[in-house]
Formats: structure tokens, C-alpha cells, sequence
């Protein structure tokens, strides 16, 4: 857990943890916290048990051009930390974290990929707060592959999962967008905005670097019980070189008053300055 001044931030979920005894998962963000101190995410929901806070997950999981497991269900594969530390850097908390992926139906259950995650919370300011997410992937095997949703939806890469409010919004780059069942393209970042608690609006913002592999710009957005994510490699599998994939994004945990010129300039900031 993770908390500034007294008032819980975060959690990261470092050891493996199961849902009724299925869709194990480890390495991901749970609870995550508004800046008053309502807990966003949901980990486990009764509609899809497998969604799990701020994650990253796909659904293809591929060797030498077979399938061999489900990330996203946790079939076929299991996530077994490997080293965690975690402290204060220049006035920010960080968590860094690096997993084995392990192939569990295959002999010997070998390691197909390593993940390293890096996770650094700035102090929040009057408005919001930024944590900002890199994650490597280097494959451990030869022709690793990942890919999302193997249907026109395409869905997996970076995700949030977070209690919907009934008066949920997604802007982009300056304009309302709304959802569909595909993914639609937007902007660089997309804002959710809603009445997380009784009465009052807050917001999650999600910036994608342009250095992310991909840097994706498209966005599969649900108004009910589900999950939001940004794209990436979506239905066909992209193979992992041998120095893996880099994925980065920003998360702005705000309170609702963020404009969409100020989340812009928060973008241009995130993309100009290096912060690890």
C-alpha cells in the first residue's frame, strides 16, 4: 500500500491472489484511490471475475505461432513474482516489480515471458495526482507472441477497471466520445468522469507516451459493467523482438475540475519530461 500524508493511494497486488479458486493474477493496481479517498477500482467483479484494477492483460498468448495460454482469463499461464522493492525517489513513491510468466499445461512449465514493472506516484496536488506506469515484456522463449480479443472488438494491452457511475463521460482531445462496441480512435489520452461518490465528480485521465511500443490510439470504451483499455496490439498477435516490448502511460487521478485544454497541456508535460 501506498499513501501520502495519511490518506491511502494505492495498493499493488504483488503475490498471486484467485477468485473463487480461478482467474488467478498477480502484479497489478488494487485499490486505487480518488484524491478524497473513494476506492475507484474493483478487483474480481461478479460480471467478468477476471478483471482486476489498473492491469495488463491479453487474451493470445503465442509460441512459434500456437496458442499455448490465456492471459487474459489466466488459462494456461500463471504470474509468480520473482522481486519486489519498493521506496521514495525524489519525493515520489515507487514500486518496481518483475514477474515470471509461466506456461502452466506445457512441460516443465518454462517461463515464456519476464515482466518488469515500474511504478512512480507524485505527490498529488490541489487537483490531481499522476502515476506514471512502464512496463517491459522480454520474451524468454523464441517467437512470443501477444494479441487481444481474437474477434473485431480486439481488446487487450492496458486496462482499467474501475465502479462505472451511471453519468460516466469520455472525452479525448478536446471532444465528448462516445462508446461503442468496437474500439474507437481518439486522441493520445482519454479522460472517464463521472460521480464516483454521492453528489460529487472526480476522474481518472489515461495518457499513452508516444515511446510506448504501439502507442496506441484506439480505445475500447464501456458505459456498464466492464473494463476501459487502450488498445494495443489488438486482434492480430504482434511478435516480441528479443529486448521486449516498453509500454508507458501516465494515469491522472483528478477531481473532476480538469478542463480539456488542461489535461492537454498535463499530456504535452508527461511526453517532454522524463521522470525515470
Amino acid at each position: 500500500m501506498i499513501s501520502e500524508k495519511g490518506k491511502l493511494v494505492m495498493g499493488y497486488q504483488a503475490a498471486p491472489l484467485q477468485i473463487n479458486g480461478a482467474f488467478e493474477r498477480a502484479g497489478y493496481v488494487h485499490p486505487l484511490y480518488n484524491l478524497d479517498g473513494v476506492i475507484l477500482t474493483e478487483d474480481g467483479p461478479a460480471d467478468h471475475p477476471y478483471h482486476r484494477g489498473i492491469y495488463w492483460a491479453w487474451h493470445q498468448v503465442l509460441q512459434g505461432g500456437k496458442s499455448v495460454a490465456d492471459g487474459w482469463v489466466s488459462e494456461g499461464i500463471s504470474f509468480s513474482p520473482l522481486k519486489m522493492n519498493s521506496g521514495k525517489r525524489r519525493g515520489a513513491a515507487y514500486i518496481d516489480a518483475e514477474l515470471r510468466w509461466i506456461l502452466t499445461e506445457a512441460a516443465n512449465q518454462p517461463e515464456i515471458i519476464r515482466e518488469h514493472t515500474a511504478i512512480l506516484v507524485h505527490p498529488a496536488t490541489a487537483h490531481y495526482r499522476a502515476i506514471d506506469f512502464t512496463i517491459r515484456l522480454v520474451p524468454k522463449m523464441d517467437s512470443v507472441a501477444l494479441g487481444g480479443a481474437n474477434d473485431e472488438k480486439g481488446y487487450g494491452g492496458f486496462c482499467l477497471r474501475f465502479a462505472l457511475p451511471s453519468d460516466i463521460s469520455f472525452h479525448s482531445g478536446g471532444h465528448k466520445i462516445a462508446a461503442r462496441e468496437k474500439a474507437v480512435e481518439a486522441a493520445a489520452w482519454m479522460d472517464f468522469s463521472g460521480s464516483f461518490e454521492t453528489g460529487k465528480k472526480s476522474g481518472l485521465t489515461l495518457l499513452v507516451h508516444p515511446e510506448s511500443t504501439g502507442a496506441s490510439t484506439s480505445w475500447i470504451l464501456r458505459e456498464k459493467k466492464s473494463m476501459q483499455n487502450s488498445v494495443f496490439p489488438g486482434r492480430i498477435p504482434r511478435l516480441l523482438p528479443p529486448d521486449g516490448w516498453t509500454l508507458k502511460y501516465r494515469l491522472i487521478v483528478h477531481d473532476g475540475s480538469m478542463s480539456g485544454p488542461q489535461l492537454e497541456r498535463l499530456y504535452q508535460t508527461y511526453i517532454t519530461v522524463s521522470n525515470h
